[in-house]
């Protein structure tokens, strides 16, 4: 179906974010108001951001609590991209081409005793990669991590009340 991903990052956000006393973070949203529909699977696709969005809480937020959430287009409004940046410890380099593989865990997670199995990235790209897109990870060692996820734009526009009744009855 035709998806705003606006609405599933905004609903990761909030979903994530509503147990932590609010002055204790910060999560800068930067949401482009025009942004294009996806074709997907809304419950796979907000599966995927809240698992991103846990990650960075996880692992970000105890070194420090800011977060930067971004969501735009391409210059020809063919893809959707989404950003989701932290301060956190980073990805060591050597580890960065590894962190989407089944069961890895970065040494520093497991030094630090961060819970998990290693399943959360692996799913994540998978899901991303059902839906046409990408997912890659930059940073440095020394600190901050930056994913970004491309989603192909839907070619449908926004579904019309008459075919959204239709499609139901």
């Amino acid at each position: 179906k035709p998806l705003s991903i606006t609405q599933i990052v905004e609903k990761a956000i909030d979903s994530n974010w509503t147990d932590r006393p609010k002055k204790l973070y910060t999560v800068e949203r930067h949401i482009r108001p025009d942004v294009p529909l996806v074709t997907g699977d809304r419950l796979a696709l907000e599966h995927a951001f809240q698992n991103l969005l846990s990650n960075a809480a996880r692992h970000a937020m105890k070194i420090s609590p800011w977060l930067a959430v971004s969501v735009g287009t391409s210059s020809d409004r063919s893809e959707v991209e989404v950003r989701i940046a932290d301060h956190g410890p980073g990805i060591p380099a050597d580890e960065r081409s590894r962190i989407f593989d089944p069961f890895f865990r970065g040494q520093r997670a497991i030094e630090d005793q961060v819970h998990g199995t290693g399943l959360g990235l692996s799913l994540v790209k998978s899901i991303i990669e059902a839906h046409g897109g990408t997912i890659g990870v930059t940073g440095q060692s020394a600190g901050g991590a930056e994913f970004v996820i491309r989603l192909p734009a839907s070619q449908q526009e926004q579904p019309s009340e008459f075919t959204d009744s239709f499609s139901r009855g």
